[in-house]
């Protein structure tokens, strides 16, 4: 089973260009429409990771988890503070690629790669696997890790508008 990584905002800005542009991350990364618009002030070295569409099912997935947090709970989510607006879109994108992956034949293992406490915890609690900044990079200097071949596993891509 080869894995697919959803990269949070707090990761692609720690990354350098060059693990940015990287092969791994062009064949095995995504992020999200909401990722990308967060990472607008360093969008050309976005433009290798693909963008992942938002979707009903998304949209199914991301009310599930906004019920899950309190709303005085501000630290996965403070809009006065214009703050993760992205983080639960992202949990609601694995869960979202973690579903259709089951109607595969060759799944992918849909990982969600972020330094975020609160989206580490939210993503452990409903069931999204979860990869620190480093647990990703060692595997992205893996050789064995990278694939022969990738598709865009269950979602819909779209260009980087950011």
């Amino acid at each position: 089973m080869s894995a697919i990584y959803l990269l949070d905002n707090n990761v692609i800005s720690r990354m350098t260009p060059i693990q940015r542009s990287s092969q791994f991350v062009r064949e095995r990364c995504f992020i999200t429409e909401d990722v990308a618009h967060e990472g607008r002030g360093y969008a050309e070295d976005l433009a290798s990771i693909r963008v992942i569409r938002r979707s009903a099912g998304m949209l199914a997935h991301l009310a599930r988890i906004m019920r899950l947090i309190a709303p005085s709970d501000t630290s996965l989510v403070d809009l006065y503070a214009n703050k993760g607006a992205a983080d639960p879109v992202l949990i609601a994108t694995a869960l979202e690629g973690m579903e259709a992956e089951r109607d595969r034949l060759f799944q992918h293992k849909i990982r969600v790669v972020t330094e975020d406490r609160a989206v580490r915890r939210l993503s452990t609690d409903v069931g999204v696997d979860v990869l620190s900044l480093e647990e990703f990079l060692e595997l992205g200097s893996d050789p064995s890790a990278t694939t022969h071949w990738m598709d865009h596993g269950p979602w819909q891509l779209v260009p980087a508008r950011v």
